[in-house]
């Protein structure tokens, strides 16, 4: 089934306009599958880099590879975390040296005793995938998925996916789809030498699970076999009870299962839902 089928018109035209050449890329790259040495591409990437919001975001940059605020996560969609998170989103090159030296900010920060002011999330067994699932992706992207710092995360990810579902304590400590989509974004950016056999159980099940998971597909009794691994039979029925949502939610998780090469960037517009209990750090996922 065509993406274009489950639309009721073609949104193509309208994302090739050239006022907005970031998105343009991505449309190229993704939608129309050009290749890196495809000329409109080549073009729409050079001037995304150049223009609002990437321009805007790295010229906002710290010598250190930083962005301005007093940890990783704070304030929100304007420090470090947010900053790399957007650019990976808008198709930033990530083999440009300010993309790359952020990335490895926030490796050298997570290593620090005060993990980038990042232990309201580390310092719990699970939960919160969306930023970690976020963070492995814009480092690995960058060309650091193979690096041992980032394996924690890694795992960390994988335990989320096998044990809790992505369950969250922000979400009841229930299972979460916007949770699940991000952990499968993240380890889909891994560079194949860096995926474990475990990494490579979990990509697959993806497009099954996160439609059980949405609104209507509850309540989701997650059947697993001996080893602890989810029971892809069960993930099929869970998704049969939201067969309208399932095509088009397995489509856009099946391209970012298939992205295997580190320069191909996945073109996903931040969402912002409702934020409660603003004032507490944890009540602001993403």
């Amino acid at each position: 089934m065509s993406w274009q089928s489950l639309l009721h018109d073609d949104p193509v035209p309208w994302l090739l306009e050239k006022g907005d050449p970031a998105v343009r890329a991505l449309t190229l790259r993704h939608l129309l599958d050009r290749g890196p040495r495809d000329a409109e591409l080549r073009e729409a990437q050079q001037r995304a880099m150049s223009s609002p919001p990437i321009s805007t975001l790295l010229r906002q940059q710290r010598s250190d590879g930083s962005w301005p605020g007093p940890n990783l996560y704070a304030p929100k969609y304007q420090s470090t975390h947010w900053s790399n998170l957007l650019l990976v989103e808008y198709g930033v090159d990530p083999g440009d040296p300010r993309v790359r030296r952020a990335a490895r900010r926030v490796l050298d920060d997570l290593g620090s005793p005060g993990q980038g002011g990042m232990a309201w999330v580390f310092g719990r067994d699970h939960g919160a995938s969306c930023i970690v699932g976020t963070m492995v992706r814009y480092i690995s992207l960058a060309g650091y998925g193979t690096d041992e710092r980032l394996e924690p995360l890694v795992q960390r990810l994988v335990r989320d996916s096998k044990k809790f579902d992505a369950a969250c304590w922000i979400n009841a400590d229930q299972p979460c789809a916007w949770g699940y989509a991000r952990l499968i974004w993240g380890l889909a950016a891994l560079p194949e030498d860096a995926r474990t056999r475990e990494v490579e159980r979990t990509l697959p099940v993806a497009p099954d699970i996160v439609p059980a998971l949405l609104p209507g597909g509850h309540p989701v009794r997650l059947a697993r076999d001996r080893r602890g691994w989810r029971d892809r039979r069960s993930a099929r029925a869970d998704r049969d009870r939201v067969a309208p949502v399932a095509p088009g939610l397995a489509w856009t998780l099946g391209r970012s299962i298939a992205v295997r090469r580190s320069h191909r960037v996945e073109g996903q517009r931040q969402q912002v839902g409702h934020t409660p209990r603003a004032h507490r750090p944890e009540a602001r996922l993403s």
